[in-house]
């Protein structure tokens, strides 16, 4: 009987034991997480926010509510309260990519069979129909004068459909300029051509979700993918050939959501300090903002999975942490950051942003260190503001070699921007752009976790040290950059010291784009285009404005200690 019951025991053991491996498999970050700042917390949540399941957190999807419902749990357990009237989040409403909606295609006018083929509606003009007659327009540019004879053969621009070729002519053996649909558009509509059709030319094919439109115009655009349609293609070049086009489409509506908790309920007389993070990226593209292929999952596991990370591991640290009774902590989560910081001014312009706000740390690409940490917004404080940094960066840099770069401002390309705008220091932690920059290559192995955990560990010495100062640090309204730059031509690389006055390091480049092949290599640092002295992102702005396309510009840079010249072409954006 005593055997009996001492192996009823230890089968109760082994079943709680394993009933805890396997809810430790499931859910690691319950069992087996740090109170302390450590790497192994960071890479559990880090990982999850940058698995391929989660399809790269498109806002207003079903992978979007797992990371919202993910966050909230994590909160929850560590007791946190909910920011927004008893809820954890704060819903917007917001304008998403370009889709298309109701019949979309080409019908040849007086044909017996095989006479409709569809097409992809370009954002360039309204939605709408319309017949006319179709002529060949070649390259449509002026560099071939190909518009220019158009108009020599025809009367009236407003009875033809021009069918244009997507790229540009060969310069090179077997390699087509790059030219972008948008700027061959503007012509076409600036001459008044009823309409526009674009051909494929042996590339990707396009879709609508692919375009971001900086004006439209009346000319009715589409895209024609010849390859497929070959036999209506040669039907519709047939002299005097009238056509009609049906486009239809519209903007996605999508509804973000900011999470918001508190580490006590929030009462009228504390002082505030804000830490936040976007937790948004680009799905499987955003027009305008993605830089690689269309359709792969872009995992942004530095932009911003690392930013995310990194506030839920200050948070856990904080949960127990007796703070000074009239001081609160404010946890912030942003969604459609890369829209253009919806989620940041959703929230600083509603009534949930405090009066007493101290100050705002924000976290944005903190993953991949690689000579300093770029911290911005020592400026936008005063000497109490500067003191407590300065010590605190003294402190950790006793115990790690951790080096930083204070960067000039309050305005960046992150949440805090907003926060500043409101007449609040801010503090932007960030390592710099990458090559890997807004493309699904962004994966959670090239992560530098060691240098996260001492980044994490400035920024919990930072907060704690506001809290303890003696004297309430106060906003001061830094020297921003106030010029403001108009331009349409690109270079063709991806910096990564936009906040640097020692040149333009290149980062990586734009796909395809010339300067890629010009012996340019990542690390370089661009100093100077033709006579253009280059030290910073303004003065390359500078020069883009009066930049032309077709032109082999020549550049100045340096590798290591040596000065090179080589000579490339830019691309449209």
């Amino acid at each position: 009987m005593k055997n009996r019951i001492k192996l009823y025991f230890l089968i109760i053991l082994a079943s709680i034991y394993f009933i805890f491996v396997v809810l430790s498999f499931f859910f690691p970050d319950y069992f087996l997480t740090s109170k302390q700042i450590t790497k192994k917390d960071i890479i559990l949540y880090h990982r999850y926010l940058s698995d391929d399941n989660l399809n790269g957190r498109y806002p207003s999807t079903t992978d979007s509510k797992k990371v919202q419902n993910w966050i909230i749990s994590f909160f929850k357990k560590w007791n946190y309260k909910p920011l927004f009237d008893n809820q954890y989040f704060l819903e917007f409403s917001f304008s998403g990519n370009y889709k298309k909606s109701g019949i979309n295609e080409l019908q040849v006018i007086h044909c017996k069979s095989n006479c409709i083929a569809s097409i992809e509606p370009l954002g360039f003009s309204s939605s709408g129909e319309i017949v006319g007659k179709v002529i060949d327009g070649n390259y449509c540019i002026e560099e071939n004068k190909d518009l220019s004879n158009l108009l020599k053969k025809i009367s009236n621009p407003k009875e033809y459909i021009v069918i244009c070729k997507r790229l540009g002519p060969e310069k090179d053996k077997n390699k087509k300029q790059i030219i972008s649909l948008e700027n061959k558009y503007k012509n076409i509509n600036r001459l008044n051509f009823k309409g526009v059709l674009f051909l494929k030319d042996k590339e990707n094919p396009i879709k609508i979700e692919q375009f971001q439109v900086s004006s439209k115009g009346n000319t009715i655009a589409a895209f024609f993918d010849n390859e497929e349609y070959i036999e209506i293609y040669k039907k519709i070049l047939k002299p005097d050939q009238e056509v009609r086009i049906v486009v239809n489409y519209e903007r996605e509506k999508l509804t973000g959501r900011n999470l918001g908790f508190s580490l006590k309920p929030v009462r009228e007389n504390q002082k505030i300090i804000y830490i936040g993070a976007h937790y948004d990226h680009l799905g499987k593209g955003i027009a305008g903002f993605s830089l690689g292929p269309f359709g792969e999952i872009y995992n942004g596991a530095d932009d911003n999975a690392s930013g995310v990370a990194g506030v839920m591991e200050i948070a856990e640290f904080f949960s127990n942490e007796k703070i000074p009774e009239d001081w609160n902590l404010i946890f912030l989560f942003f969604d459609a950051e890369e829209w253009g910081l919806l989620g940041s001014k959703e929230f600083v312009h509603s009534k949930y942003i405090s009066k007493n706000a101290v100050a705002m740390l924000n976290f944005d690409m903190i993953g991949r260190y690689k000579q300093s940490l770029q911290l911005q917004g020592k400026d936008t404080g005063d000497i109490t503001w500067n003191e407590i940094l300065e010590k605190a960066v003294q402190k950790i840099q006793s115990k790690y070699l951790l080096q930083v770069q204070y960067v000039k401002g309050g305005s960046g390309p992150s949440d805090h921007t907003m926060f500043y705008n409101k007449g609040i220091p801010v503090l932007f932690f960030f390592t710099g752009i990458h090559e890997d920059y807004h493309k699904p290559t962004d994966d959670y192995y090239k992560i530098n976790y060691i240098k996260m955990v001492e980044i994490l560990e400035l920024a919990k010495e930072i907060i704690i040290q506001i809290m303890n100062s003696k004297n309430i640090p106060k906003y001061v309204k830094a020297q921003e950059e106030n010029k403001h730059y108009t331009y349409n031509i690109r270079l063709g690389i991806i910096p990564s010291n936009y906040f640097s006055d020692q040149g333009i390091e290149v980062g990586g480049f734009v796909e395809d784009a010339p300067i890629g092949k010009s012996g340019i290599q990542i690390g370089d640092i661009i100093i100077k285009i033709e006579n253009k002295e280059i030290q910073n992102i303004h003065n390359l702005m500078e020069f883009l404005q009066n930049a032309k396309l077709g032109i082999k510009y020549k550049i100045t840079y340096r590798r290591n200690n040596q000065i090179l010249e080589t000579y490339t072409e830019l691309i449209g954006r």
